[in-house]
């Protein structure tokens, strides 16, 4: 009799699955559109001081900013940028709303 140990079985869910394999949590992207808009605010910045800083286009921050744009179009390199744009001097700050942690001690929220 042959040992099949590293066939692959079915699972019910991702939870019977080995650790690690578990997919990402969704991103909130209403909570970070609105932690960005505070901050834009709170600078005193506009669109065009936004795009002027980050060399990102005028189409993209206002999709953005706006809610239009999907989570698969947006890229760490263009969330750097526009993250430089508003002077943010912590990253994992600035994208903490996507993943729930919150700024005081980055634990999931």
């Amino acid at each position: 009799m042959s040992d099949k140990s590293h066939y692959f079985t079915r699972r019910a869910s991702a939870a019977d699955g080995p650790a690690g394999l578990f997919p990402p949590p969704p991103l909130n992207w209403t909570a970070w559109r609105e932690h960005v808009q505070a901050l834009k605010r709170d600078k005193g910045l506009s669109i065009a001081d936004l795009t002027g800083r980050s060399g990102l286009d005028r189409s993209t921050v206002i999709e953005l900013l706006g809610g239009r744009r999907g989570v698969g179009d947006a890229r760490v390199g263009t969330l750097w940028a526009l993250a430089w744009a508003l002077e943010v001097e912590d990253f994992s700050n600035f994208i903490a709303p996507l993943t729930g942690a919150t700024q005081d001690d980055g634990e999931p929220g």
